[in-house]
């Protein structure tokens, strides 16, 4: 009997446990298990502490990437063969070929001219080229040396240039452009001022004074009885939207013919006392230009260029006791642009400022077409 109620009582205590852990067991629902569902990992957040890190690992390499793709340079791709015109007018009066200017304003030229041209990109950074032109001017009794008049027109072939660059590239867009050439010495003239042939003379007083209208911007195409060599270098910065350029040139023109048949005999200019006039065996000259374009809408472009002109050693030198004349000339040339896709076309204005070339100017249309 004892046991009967022992084993009663503790099955009754069992039972008791048991309905409570069930009323317990429904009371708390079951978590999921990792198993199932998404893992909590993948759904935390957290914001920048202090030690949140800042290097290759950290924000700075995020804002690093961004800035990196930010500086790719959209380069402008170059076309292997490209033809140019230069339609040139000139118009004043030009500096004597000793360079002295002729101060009667009644006296003056009016020219017109052109240069055509061509490269060929023999790889994407040397190119190949030529360039001719031609020339005609007005004289309106325009006085040389001697006192020797010039009155009508007369028109003339200036040197063609063989032309070759060399493109050193620093990055994407930035060049340094080493630029030579060699002109054939076929411009037409005689180079002597004070010659009795009046047509030679003329022509090559045509030649001089494009030259002169055009800033000493390109003296290779216009020395006669010479034959120019030129070499340079320039720096240039090219974007879709806007370029930067600089450059300087020396351009070396020994003689191969020409003298001055009247030497002892030339007149004093400006009364000084001239001792002697020397026809030099090789002139020299300089152009150190700066110059950049801008795009502000569709193909429209806006540009400057700027440059200095240094006749460091004449054709024709007057040797006197008198102040010589300067041998720096600065020039603008302001101009507008329009970019057709296949043509491209620009329009300036060149402008001496002072110096030998004050009383001349003249204007440039330049066409240029890439294949």
């Amino acid at each position: 009997m004892r046991y009967s109620l022992a084993a009663a009582l503790v099955a009754l205590t069992f039972t008791v446990q048991a309905t409570a852990q069930g009323k317990k067991k429904q009371k708390e629902p079951a978590g999921p298990s990792m198993a199932e569902g998404a893992d909590p990992v993948d759904e935390e957040t957290s914001d920048d502490g202090r030690f949140t890190p800042k290097g290759k690992t950290g924000k700075l390499k995020a804002k690093t990437r961004k800035k990196k793709e930010a500086a790719k340079i959209e380069e402008i791709p170059r076309k292997k063969i490209n033809a140019f015109a230069d339609i040139l007018a000139v118009w004043g009066t030009p500096p004597e070929p000793d360079a002295q200017p002729i101060y009667d304003k009644d006296q003056s030229a009016t020219g017109f001219g052109f240069i055509l041209g061509a490269t060929y990109d023999i790889d994407p950074a040397f190119s190949l080229g030529l360039r001719l032109p031609w020339s005609r001017v007005v004289f309106d009794n325009v006085e040389r040396m001697y006192s020797i008049p010039l009155d009508g027109s007369s028109n003339a072939l200036g040197n063609p240039e063989f032309i070759g660059q060399y493109r050193m590239k620093l990055s994407p867009g930035v060049f340094v452009p080493i630029d030579f050439g060699l002109a054939a010495p076929f411009a037409q003239g005689d180079p002597d001022p004070t010659s009795a042939d009046h047509q030679a003379a003329a022509k090559a007083m045509v030649n001089r004074t494009m030259d002169a209208g055009t800033g000493w911007h390109d003296s290779e195409l216009y020395y006669v009885g010479r034959v120019p060599v030129k070499v340079g270098v320039g720096y240039l910065r090219q974007r879709v939207s806007w370029n930067f350029h600089a450059s300087t040139k020396f351009v070396a023109a020994p003689k191969i013919r020409g003298a001055l048949e009247l030497e002892g005999d030339l007149p004093q200019p400006n009364d000084a006392d001239v001792e002697e006039y020397k026809y030099n065996p090789v002139a020299l000259r300089n152009t150190t230009e700066v110059g950049a374009a801008w795009n502000p809408w569709a193909g429209l472009w806006i540009g400057l260029d700027a440059w200095l002109g240094i006749d460091i050693i004449d054709e024709i030198e007057r040797i006197s006791q008198a102040t010589p004349p300067s041998a720096f000339n600065w020039v603008l040339e302001p101009g507008l642009g329009y970019d057709l896709g296949f043509l491209k076309l620009n329009l300036s204005y060149i402008k001496p400022l002072g110096g030998r070339l004050e009383d001349i100017q003249g204007a440039r249309l330049t066409g240029e077409m890439g294949f």
